[in-house]
């Protein structure tokens, strides 16, 4: 608890003491204790910090859950590096730990956000090529990354993405709305 209490402040520091800590007396961490250290080091942007807390879980006896590879793409989505993100989610498959619809939401925000159109329709595509069930968010999400495409939005795949979204039964709500709006806007000057 008390390694979860410094995580959710994101005190990767504090954190790391207290696993530390638990080690020296000998209290092995279980993957829930790691996973809030990993946790920290996204909360504050230390993707160093959690690439190596990663990569220390398997010499603590422990095998990385999608939970913990989730968290480590999450702190790369933060820092807009979303190559090194992308890197970890092959990595993350290789180990055989299969990505689930958080993990694509996940990289599906960080595409929207820096409006990297082709990035969040691949993301989409692979989700329904899975069976992943594209929710309202997702949709959403490529409908954000068409309206912060640069130079200009892309109104094509923001229509497109929209009827997909109806014909596959998702109501869509405000915030889908209004990314479309902010899409069709744009577009008409």
């Amino acid at each position: 608890a008390v390694v979860q209490s410094w995580a959710r402040r994101g005190d990767v520091a504090q954190a790391g003491r207290w696993v530390g800590a638990m080690l020296e007396a000998g209290v092995p961490p279980n993957i829930i204790t790691c996973n809030a250290v990993l946790s920290a080091c996204a909360r504050s942007s230390d993707a160093a910090g959690a690439e190596g807390w990663l990569r220390e879980i398997p010499a603590l006896g422990l095998a990385p859950t999608v939970v913990s590879y989730t968290t480590v793409i999450d702190c790369h989505v933060r820092n807009r590096d979303l190559d090194r993100a992308q890197l970890w989610l092959g990595t993350m498959e290789a180990a055989g730990v299969r990505p689930s619809e958080i993990t694509y939401s996940v990289l599906l925000k960080g595409h929207a956000r820096v409006g990297d159109v082709e990035g969040a329709a691949r993301i989409v595509g692979r989700m329904a090529a899975l069976g992943l069930p594209l929710d309202v968010v997702a949709w959403t999400s490529l409908l954000t990354a068409c309206a912060n495409a640069r130079p200009a939005p892309r109104e094509d795949v923001a229509v497109a993405a929209f009827r997909s979204m109806v014909r596959c039964q998702v109501a869509p709500n405000d915030v889908a709305m209004r990314e479309l709006t902010r899409v069709l806007g744009s577009a008409e000057r």
